[in-house]
Formats: C-alpha cells, structure tokens, sequence
C-alpha cells in the first residue's frame, strides 16, 4: 500500500485503541507518522505484552527508536501498519511526563547497558543458540 493511500487516523482515534484487545500506536518521524495495530503482536514481543501496552494508543516513537530495534525487527512492524497519522498543522500533543528510576546495577556491563538492555542481549544469544542448534542437528 501506497503511503498516500493509508487511512488516516487523528491522534484522539488511536488513543481509543488501547488494550489487550485492541492495541495501536503511531511510530515515525513528525509528518511521516504511521498508525500500527500491534495486537496481534502483544504476546510475541521480546520485551513482553507489558512494554508495549505502557504504550497503547499513544506515539512511541522515542521509545522505539531508544531500544535501537533491528533492521528485522522494523521491517517486521511494517506489515502492521493499517494508517498513518493526520497531519492537519496541529502540533503534536505533549507526551505524559515518566519518571525513569536508575536502576541498581551489580557490575560493570549493567552500569553501562541497563539491566533490561543486558536481559534482552541474553534472550537474543539464547533464541540464537537454540536456532543454531536446531539447524545444525542431523535428520534423524
């Protein structure tokens, strides 16, 4: 699908999509927003349904872009997309402020990482050992 022939959706409409159920967010530079239906997608994503639905109905671009996602991973949220974003010349509308509390590292590598960015570096050797394994295996 063309960009210019997406549905267009105004930021009030996706922010109604904002559950288990029913699950949207907008991603991509300002003007070149898109709308994505990840529902479907909750329970597979590395990082769990929750990161995710902290983030429903609203724009997490930052955050996307913050976790520095594959070139697989943002090809595979292209297949999701079902819209873009109006851009009418209104501004975007201010994000809730978060509080993000340091978290309490053990050694050296979670100081620099952050704990989380350390498990899903884990999770990633892992998911690759097991397709290694499993691709190596003689046919029985």
């Amino acid at each position: 699908m063309i960009h210019g022939e997406l549905h267009e959706y105004t930021t009030a409409e996706v922010a109604r999509h904002a559950s288990t159920d029913d699950c949207w967010i907008i991603l991509g530079e300002d003007g070149k927003q898109k709308v994505y239906d990840i529902t479907a997608f909750l329970e597979s994503h590395p990082g769990g349904p929750e990161v995710l639905l902290d983030l429903a109905g609203q724009d997490a671009q930052e955050e996307f872009k913050e976790v520095g996602h594959s070139k697989a991973a943002q090809d595979m949220v292209e297949q999701l997309v079902i819209g873009r974003l109006r851009t009418d010349g209104r501004r975007k509308p201010v994000k809730k402020g978060r509080v993000i509390l340091p978290l309490a590292a053990d050694d050296a590598a979670d100081r620099k990482l952050g704990l989380r960015d350390t498990r899903l570096i884990g999770l990633m050797g892992l998911t690759m050992a097991v397709l290694f394994a499993y691709l190596l295996a003689p046919d029985v």
